[in-house]
C-alpha cells in the first residue's frame, strides 16, 4: 500500500476484479502494468486474473468470483463476448458496475473500455477512400474492399498488384 503522502486518492475501501484475456501478450501484460500503477496511486484493490491460453469458459469463471466476492466493479477484456454475456448481465444484476472491451452494445455493460471497433473501422475505411481516389492518378496502385465501397459510395477500382514495396 502507497503512504497517504504518495496517494492521488485514496480507494482504499474500493475492490475491483480485472479479468483480461491473457497475461502471455503483451497488450494484455501491459494493461496489468496499467493497473498496478493506479493501485499504487490509490490503494484501490484491484484483483487480477488471467484467462488462460485465450480460455473463455476460465474468465466466466473468474468473473462469477469476482460476483461471489461482492466486488465494487469489474472490468472485464472478453474473449469472447457472446460467451460472457450471462455471467455480466448477472453482475448487473447484482448491482456491480461492469465495463468491458470490446465494445459491445449487446451486454447492456455499465461502461466499455478501448475503443468502438465499428467507428474505427469506418473512419479507416474513409481515410483509404480518400487516399485511393486522391492516389489513383497513375502514380498509386489499390483498391477497396467491396463492402467499405459500398457503405462510403466510392467506386471499386481494381489496379493490378505490384510486387515492391513502393508499387
Amino acid at each position: 500500500p502507497a503512504a497517504n503522502s504518495d496517494l492521488v486518492v485514496d480507494l482504499s475501501d474500493i475492490s475491483v476484479g480485472a479479468c483480461v484475456m491473457s497475461l502471455r501478450h503483451e497488450f494484455m501484460a501491459n494493461l496489468v502494468v496499467g493497473y498496478k500503477e493506479f493501485m499504487a496511486q490509490t490503494n484501490c484493490n484491484v484483483i487480477i486474473t488471467d484467462g488462460g491460453n485465450m480460455e473463455p469458459e476460465k474468465q466466466v469463471t473468474n468473473v462469477e468470483n469476482y460476483i461471489a466476492q461482492n466486488v465494487d466493479g469489474i472490468l472485464c477484456q472478453c474473449i469472447s463476448v457472446e460467451t460472457m454475456k450471462d455471467t455480466l448481465k448477472h453482475a448487473m444484476d447484482a448491482g456491480i458496475p461492469v465495463g468491458i472491451y470490446p465494445y459491445d452494445t449487446s451486454v447492456g455493460a455499465t461502461t466499455y473500455f478501448g475503443y468502438n471497433e465499428y467507428d474505427w473501422g469506418y473512419s479507416l475505411g474513409e481515410n483509404a477512400a480518400d487516399w485511393i481516389n486522391s492516389k489513383l492518378d497513375g502514380s498509386a496502385k489499390g483498391g477497396i474492399v467491396i463492402a467499405i465501397a459500398q457503405e462510403l459510395q466510392v467506386p471499386v477500382k481494381y489496379i493490378g498488384v505490384g510486387e515492391g514495396i513502393d508499387d
